[in-house]
């Protein structure tokens, strides 16, 4: 009898220790990496640092009031996205992982 209750017991923490564990979440930066992947913008591991820091000038611009065109042209005239389109991806990006309360300003 003292087995089965120590059993249960054992049984009872595990699961409460399961329930009350912190769900692992993402950083910002490694959703805002993701999403671009997903989207078929492939970032080098040596480019990642530069690439975030881009992504946070995005959520600058539209601080400063920048309008979705006018971040879209700073990110192409870096180099960062190749065509307005891949641009355009880029910004999104960014806004809805590392600035989401900016959404409002996506064109």
């Amino acid at each position: 009898m003292k087995f089965a209750i120590g059993g249960f017991a054992t049984t009872v923490f595990a699961l409460l220790a399961i329930a009350t564990a912190p769900l692992a979440t993402a950083s910002p930066d490694t959703e805002f990496l993701d999403t671009l992947a997903s989207n078929g913008l492939s970032v080098p591991p040596q480019a990642r640092l530069g690439v975030i820091s881009a992504g946070h000038s995005v959520c600058r611009d539209f601080s400063r009031g920048d309008s979705f065109k006018e971040a879209v042209a700073d990110i192409a005239s870096r180099g960062l996205g190749g065509s307005q389109s891949l641009a355009a991806t880029f910004v999104t990006a960014a806004t809805n992982s590392l600035c989401p309360e900016h959404v409002g300003q996506l064109g």
